[in-house]
């Protein structure tokens, strides 16, 4: 007997222990539909109010005026990278397959520092630019803004003559590597 104890005993014990799980079922709730979930599926959904059309504001005046100057600044900025750039073509096409170290050659980076620094200074003012779009941007918390649209089209005009800029030099440097 006390070997048949010995088998039943470990099948009976987890009997015991996982019935004790099992309890009253009336001790839950139901779930079922409420009826306050009924009424609230029942309800008529509230249309939204219409969205009020507002009159476009203008740019500010002070903003028009420094995006103004700052255009006049690229401007300036590029015409000087493209004063620099007939000597810098002549200098990189005199300097192509010249030893490193030769005079031609340093004549040439100097050539092309000289267009770097040009375009450093429209890169600068597209640098001015960036932050304004951000600070509007901000401020317009997502809208959509004249001020911030006024930005925009400054930064496209000064983004192009940086872009054209940084391809001239990139071509040029890759004659003189060639």
């Amino acid at each position: 007997m006390a070997m048949a104890m010995r088998r039943i005993l470990p099948v009976l014990v987890p009997l015991v222990l996982l019935s004790a799980c099992a309890g009253a079922q009336g001790g839950y709730p139901s779930l079922a539909t409420r009826p306050a979930e009924r009424a609230y599926a029942a309800a008529l959904p509230v249309a939204p109010e219409p969205a009020a059309t507002a009159t476009p504001v203008p740019p500010d005046a002070t903003l028009l005026r420094k995006l103004a100057l700052l255009r006049g600044n690229a401007a300036e900025a590029h015409q000087r990278f493209l004063d620099r750039k007939a000597a810098a073509d002549r200098f990189t096409a005199s300097g192509r397959g010249a030893g490193t170290g030769t005079e031609a050659w340093s004549v040439a980076l100097l050539s092309l520092a000289s267009l770097e620094s040009a375009r450093n200074d429209t890169s600068v003012i597209l640098a001015d630019l960036d932050a304004m779009m951000l600070a509007a941007n901000l401020a317009s918390a997502g809208q959509s803004s004249t001020d911030l649209s006024a930005i925009r089209a400054a930064h496209v005009d000064v983004s192009v003559l940086v872009r054209q800029e940084s391809e001239t030099i990139n071509a040029y440097a890759a004659r003189l590597a060639g």
